[in-house]
């Protein structure tokens, strides 16, 4: 057996397409008014139209907060690492962006009517964060320190890599770190390159 179909007649289409070209016609100067940043303010004694601006906050650390004038910011889009956040009042605004085991950045803002502001976020590490690039390497992959045997940890501000503290110069049961030698030959290429 064949499937029927039986398209729409004539004059159903052109009064579905005079329907929905009206709906366009009607609603498309709110979205124009909405896009640029005019919200009607429902909360308001006297209901109005008000003019807003937009923020864009790229906040990479994970588990960010951010706050403006100290109020939590739960409605925010979210873009990548970024957080688009909208319908704010034009003024000055503070910005605040937290997350655990970072430094809060803060911030004065200009909020501008019809504009939406991009900003980048800054936040250091509370403890200081230092990546070791020795020139040898133990048979476990661990950057090799050379230092005195004594009983304070040899980076007692920063937190780091991995490594393991040598008490003598002996070299012969260490392995050379490619690392270091490819950052080493680099130097020594900026160095005759700067030189010559």
């Amino acid at each position: 057996m064949q499937p029927i179909v039986k398209p729409l007649s004539a004059w159903r289409r052109k009064l579905v397409f005079v329907v929905l070209l009206l709906a366009f016609l009607v609603s498309l100067p709110a979205f124009i008014f909405y896009a640029a940043g005019y919200r009607y303010d429902f909360s308001a004694q006297k209901p109005v139209f008000t003019v807003t601006g937009g923020l864009y906050i790229l906040a990479e650390a994970p588990g960010s907060v951010i706050y403006i004038n100290d109020t939590e910011v739960l409605n925010a889009r979210n873009f990548r690492s970024a957080s688009y956040i909208q319908g704010l009042p034009p003024g000055t605004s503070r910005i605040h962006v937290q997350s655990p085991g970072l430094h809060t950045w803060v911030k004065q803002l200009m909020i501008y009517p019809h504009i939406v502001t991009e900003v980048e976020s800054f936040n250091l590490p509370l403890v200081t964060q230092a990546r070791l690039v020795t020139q040898y390497q133990n048979q476990s992959g661990e950057n090799v320190v050379f230092a005195k045997a004594t009983p304070t940890p040899v980076f007692k501000v920063a937190s780091t890599t991995p490594y393991f503290v040598a008490t003598s110069s002996a070299t012969t049961t260490l392995k050379a770190n490619q690392e270091y030698v490819f950052l080493n030959n680099l130097n020594t290429l900026c160095w005759v390159l700067c030189n010559s």
